[in-house]
């Protein structure tokens, strides 16, 4: 393993040297820490936007003329993965003192040693340069302590994790080794564990070998996996299924594919929802199993989708729209229903389901933004056109809670305060099952994650929506909210006198609403943080103002939209998900004469309502719809003004 820090520059060209990388296809962006304004929901940050952040951020102290701090970890030869190289690279900025800086890191693939590339800032948080004595000499020291440090703790914990799986077979216990990035090679009747490259320790076989013997098949598992598979296999496609089946249920389906063939001979199936492993034969054939879709099964599972919407009031048109085209067809805003490419409507939805997904897919959204008063949240509902309830309780959703406390985002380094009540870990498995797995009871919605004090499950039904809307993926740190009580009405067993189940019975009912997202969401941050992005939209508006820049150019620039309520003018920020008052950013006067500000004091006609409950887009969709719908009600004023200057006909 070799270490180089390369010369300190003025710029962050290094930002730029590997983007271009990326651009052609031999580089990738694995970690890019600590950033202010880095936020979740998907957004991917230009190479331009890094840099500049990494600029601001080095201007606390004016006197580093050259911040840049750029480094390289080669490899020898492919010998480190990328994930490896990543890890060590965190570790690597923690001992040499950068750790708590906004950094980046790239994993180049161009050569033929695997190498990564950090870039970060040589000014720290609090404005001070970062020690950069004899930093080559201490960069070759730990560089050498993290690849000589004792990880015997860390194997422990991937055996021990992989040892509270039931397994029938050493290729399994091989396998959830692996997943973990441990190698596992038997060698004169030991186990040899691999990681970094080389073996950590040996140990006997003895374990493993007594716990496999003591395998006994989970019969009534089995048969629940069948089902899962029967009932939701047929209308998907071998990649869709599989996807369907880890976000849906935690499985993951693993296919045995020999050297150079394509058709998988064999599958497996690791259960992290219940901690077991099963071969494929236990569940189903293989042949069975990759045969692909009929066109009438294909038909028969998007019917079954559809079917759902009637049942489930939570859905949202993204959630049937994704689901449908899965299976190959495409949902209209109408509710009609074809095959992709093709414009034949086979089957639709009713107008009144219709509208109700739209309606979820725009109340979710309305969710998403941070919101700190009744105003802000009078503006979001406004935009996205939400029921009067809805309105009131978004602020209830966002408002700040007292008693915030830190959370650890990862290695060492800390992200923003927390609200109270949010609780956090690393999202472990998640899916449909019997209200704490048993059988007796309704079917519900679960969330595993790892905490601080270790593993816990939350249940509800509302979860599942909240997760899909949240975009949260295994693995990830989370946050979860309850919402409180929502009143809904839900499909429920009914008993008779002994006990016995004797069908099913709708029910009117309340249910826990959730909010689920990951941790680097601003949705759950405090006041704090809050004011930090308020501080930096300000400051971006004051700066680009005095460089000249005209307040149209400043809005299109940083993908803002501009909307007018009871007087106040607001700025909605689609990247961060926020709502502030201008006023509250910038004592300037701005001209507002050339800017596209969104009225939302306008009542809308019968005709602009209808248009806007097909709506269920983001904000700049519905911001869009209601800038078309304010410039046809006045066109229409005026040729109605027109007419009623002339008078009527004679």
């Amino acid at each position: 393993m070799v270490v180089k820090i390369l010369k300190a520059a003025a710029g962050f060209a290094g930002v730029g040297y590997s983007d271009n990388k990326i651009i052609k296809g031999t580089a990738e962006l694995m970690k890019a820490e600590n950033f202010v304004l880095s936020g979740g929901w998907g957004i991917r940050w230009s190479a331009g936007d890094y840099a500049r952040l990494l600029a601001k951020h080095s201007q606390a102290n004016r006197l580093v003329k050259k911040p840049q701090f750029h480094a390289v970890l080669s490899a020898k030869g492919k010998e480190h993965s990328k994930e490896e190289l990543t890890e060590m690279a965190q570790q690597y900025l923690d001992k040499m003192g950068y750790g708590k800086n906004p950094y980046l890191i790239y994993f180049h693939g161009d050569t033929d040693n695997n190498h990564v590339h950090i870039v970060t800032s040589r000014v720290d948080g609090k404005g001070e340069k970062i020690d950069d004595a004899y930093e080559r000499i201490r960069s070759q020291k730990a560089m050498k302590e993290i690849l000589m440090q004792d990880v015997g703790e860390e194997i422990e914990a991937h055996v021990n994790k992989a040892m509270g799986y039931n397994f029938s077979t050493p290729v399994q216990f091989k396998m959830l080794l692996e997943s973990q990035g441990v190698k596992l090679n038997e060698k004169d009747g030991e186990y040899q564990f691999i990681k970094y490259g080389q073996v950590q320790y040996s140990t006997g076989k003895a374990e493993v070998d007594d716990k496999i013997k003591e395998y006994a098949e989970p019969k009534e598992r089995v048969k629940q996996l069948r089902a899962i598979i029967n009932k939701y296999k047929p209308g998907l496609s071998n990649e869709a299924f599989a996807e369907f089946a880890r976000e849906k249920f935690g499985l993951e389906m693993v296919m045995h594919q020999a050297e150079g063939k394509y058709k998988p001979y064999g599958f497996t199936v690791v259960d992290h929802a219940q901690k077991q492993v099963f071969k494929g034969s236990q569940l189903m054939e293989i042949g069975v199993f990759l045969s692909l879709p009929s066109q009438e099964e294909r038909l028969s599972a998007a019917r079954e989708i559809v079917g759902r919407v009637a049942k489930d009031d939570s859905l949202s048109f993204f959630d049937v729209k994704r689901d449908l085209q899965k299976l190959g067809y495409e949902l209209g805003k109408k509710g009609h229903i074809s095959l992709q490419g093709e414009e034949e409507v086979l089957f639709s939805i009713g107008n009144d389901k219709v509208k109700a997904l739209l309606y979820n897919s725009r109340l979710a959204e309305a969710r998403s933004f941070t919101l700190s008063g009744e105003k802000e949240a009078a503006v979001i509902a406004s935009v996205f056109y939400l029921k009067k309830q809805d309105a009131e309780r978004l602020l209830a959703m966002s408002h700040e809670k007292p008693g915030a406390i830190r959370t650890q985002a990862g290695k060492g380094e800390v992200v923003d305060r927390l609200r109270a009540g949010v609780t956090s870990g690393e999202l472990l498995a998640h899916g449909a099952a019997p209200y704490n797995h048993d059988d007796n009871n309704n079917m519900s919605y679960y969330i595993r994650i790892k905490t601080a004090q270790g593993e816990k499950e939350l249940w509800g039904v509302d979860l599942k929506r909240a997760l899909e809307a949240g975009g949260a993926e295994i693995g990830q740190r989370i946050g979860i909210e309850n919402l409180g009580q929502q009143a809904v009405s839900a499909v429920v067993k009914d008993f008779d006198e002994k006990g016995n189940v004797v069908g099913t019975k709708t029910v009117e009912t309340h249910r826990n609403g959730w909010d689920v997202k990951p941790l680097v969401e601003s949705h759950y941050l405090t006041t704090q943080s809050r004011e930090k992005q308020r501080r930096e939209a300000g400051d971006i508006l004051s700066s680009m103002t005095a460089n000249g820049w005209q307040l149209k150019d400043i809005v299109e620039e940083n993908k803002w939209i501009l909307a007018e309520k009871g007087g106040e003018i607001y700025l909605i920020d689609k990247k961060e998900k926020t709502i502030q008052a201008v006023s509250s950013l910038t004592s300037l006067k701005l001209d507002y004469s050339w800017v596209e500000v969104l009225n939302l004091n306008r009542e809308h006609s019968r005709e602009q309502g209808a248009q806007l409950d097909y709506s269920g887009g983001g904000v700049s969709e519905m911001a869009a719809t209601l800038l078309d719908l304010i410039k046809q009600g006045s066109q229409g004023e005026r040729e109605r003004e027109r007419k009623w200057r002339r008078g009527p006909k004679r």
